[in-house]
């Protein structure tokens, strides 16, 4: 385990390059996300980081860990961030340990033995995918009560197209019920919602100019709101 610096950053880089070509991984994994949320979060969080190695010494596994005080009532409580995640600014996707998969299980219970032995109160899955959660929680003991807490919610689209493709017959009648009043009251107040798809790179980059200013308008009422 090494502290956060900029020196700890400048000597990860190499590392963290050569796991992710052995590894793969996402975006959200890749050294220019992660040394982006590194160069703009990393001062403020001071993120741990954990480094796996081999017998002969090779890295097999790096994660990073933000452990981060929470106010709940009168409890604090320390939750423990992997990766880049925690910093509440930022919706990181498809999080996923950085670990060459013969040696994943080993990492996941090295995790888990850190925090249930005093290193934070609870694990963050932010942004995990609901398989890589599952391993995860899977592995928790079943000893112990449930020190974990997710974000992510999932739908497995492919056990929805499986079963005919009706989404909302997944959901509970009174989620069901929420999603019609809201459909209706917007389409009184607006119109019929219709869905778009920008077929060429000239109508995606026109709908993601649309977007950040939607953005930026949402950020501006918002900031007005405040007191």
């Amino acid at each position: 385990m090494r502290a956060f610096s900029a020196k700890t950053v400048s000597e990860l880089e190499h590392l963290w390059i050569d796991l992710e070509e052995t590894t793969g991984g996402s975006f959200f994994s890749s050294w220019p996300w992660v040394s982006t949320w590194l160069e703009v979060f990393g001062p403020r969080l001071k993120p741990e980081v954990h480094i796996w190695r081999s017998a002969d010494g090779i890295p097999v596994a790096c994660v990073l860990m933000s452990v981060l005080r929470r106010k709940f009532g009168p409890f604090t409580v320390r939750r423990a961030f992997l990766n880049a995640t925690g910093e509440d600014a930022v919706a990181s996707e498809h999080n996923a340990l950085l670990c060459v998969p013969r040696y994943r299980d080993r990492v996941i219970q090295e995790i888990l033995s850190y925090v249930l032995t005093g290193g934070a109160d609870e694990l963050a899955l932010a942004g995990f995918s609901a398989p890589e959660s599952l391993r995860i929680v899977n592995a928790w003991p079943s000893s112990q009560l449930n020190g974990y807490w997710s974000d992510g919610p999932y739908v497995d689209l492919a056990e929805i197209r499986r079963s005919g493709g009706d989404y909302l017959a997944a959901l509970s009648p009174n989620t069901r019920a929420q999603l019609r009043r809201s459909e209706r009251a917007y389409s009184e107040e607006h119109g019929p919602a219709e869905v778009e798809i920008p077929t060429d790179l000239e109508g995606q980059r026109a709908l993601l100019a649309h977007l950040i200013e939607l953005d930026r308008k949402s950020t501006r009422l918002n900031s007005s709101h405040q007191i």
